[in-house]
């Protein structure tokens, strides 16, 4: 259903095995595949599907940090909201995380300062 021609119905497939969690990792090739999609809505819920199910793959962090320069702020968010669960284990991630904190949206901003690596010792992944 992730690559179904229906917009809708690639979101709702995301949407599902975000909420399935970590059991779905196994789903994450196919949500980096939605995330280069046309829909910019079916992108934002792949994005958060990848942070929901903890992708940690180079290419999942890859789309990741790609989508921090997206035009919508809700795929920044979603990507922040992956790449600061990741960035727990990848170090290298802390200096994007602490790029959003400049972010022209106020929840993106915000989220970028709770998970700024530069205010806590021990970062941790924002719900």
């Amino acid at each position: 259903l992730l690559q179904a021609d229906d917009a809708w119905l690639r979101k709702w497939a995301a949407n599902v095995i975000g909420a399935i969690g970590p059991d779905a990792l196994v789903a994450e090739p196919d949500l980096c595949e939605a995330c280069r999609l046309p829909s910019s809505e079916a992108r934002a819920s792949a994005l958060l599907a990848l942070a929901s199910i903890g992708a940690r793959s180079e290419d999942a962090v890859g789309i990741m940090e790609a989508c921090l320069s997206s035009p919508d702020p809700e795929e920044r968010f979603h990507a922040l909201t992956g790449l600061t669960a990741a960035a727990k284990d990848e170090p290298k991630l802390h200096e994007q995380i602490l790029q959003c904190t400049n972010d022209r949206d106020g929840d993106v901003r915000e989220l970028a300062n709770r998970a700024n690596p530069k205010s806590q010792v021990d970062i941790q992944a924002v719900d």
